[in-house]
């Protein structure tokens, strides 16, 4: 159960989505995420609730956030942008979707919103190597942009151990030891 002095919501609903789901507050606050959504920011719930994105996301990107926060509430209908990435030499396609979340008055009250991944842009990947598979390249080359196991897992849609697999087959095919020896090797 959410319970924010003004948001009152049973949370079962949203838990039980595998898209990121957050609802925000009128000042921009974390009322409530899924654990998709912290598993996407590779971060725990206690990190996010009662935060804004410019405490828990780079500043360049809490900016084009906070200009689509204010579109939306002076707009107050739903809404949908995308913001491309550069966290490496692969751009990353991030679409949000939004709406208002209003009370029996219709007044706006905060905001529900979704993620979804929207893949790389263009063909290249941050690690190529052709001693791996396209699929290997794909798991280093996430992991080399700081997701978790579980964040690669979302964003590929397999499952964890499907991409522990592929680590270890990374792994072995390069003689690596760590992530960061894996990724020098890949890109060597």
């Amino acid at each position: 159960m959410i319970n924010n002095s003004k948001i009152l919501i049973d949370s079962s609903f949203f838990d039980g989505i595998a898209l990121p789901v957050f609802i925000k507050d009128l000042n921009g606050k974390f009322v409530y995420c899924n654990q998709p959504f912290v598993e996407f920011l590779g971060i725990s719930i206690q990190q996010v609730i009662g935060l804004s994105d410019s405490d828990i996301r780079p500043r360049k990107f809490s900016v084009e956030y906070a200009k689509a926060n204010e579109e939306l509430f002076r707009l107050n209908k739903e809404q949908s942008h995308q913001l491309i990435t550069h966290e490496s030499s692969a751009k990353e396609k991030i679409v949000f979707k939004k709406i208002p979340l209003c009370n029996l008055d219709n007044d706006v009250i905060g905001w529900i919103g979704s993620i979804n991944d929207g893949g790389p842009i263009d063909k290249s990947i941050a690690t190529r190597n052709d001693k791996l598979t396209h699929r290997e390249n794909e798991v280093l080359s996430l992991l080399s942009m700081g997701l978790s196991v579980k964040g690669i897992a979302i964003k590929l849609h397999i499952s964890p151990h499907t991409v522990s697999h592929h680590l270890k087959e990374v792994y072995t095919k390069l003689d690596a030891h760590s992530k960061n020896e894996a990724v020098f090797k890949a890109n060597s």
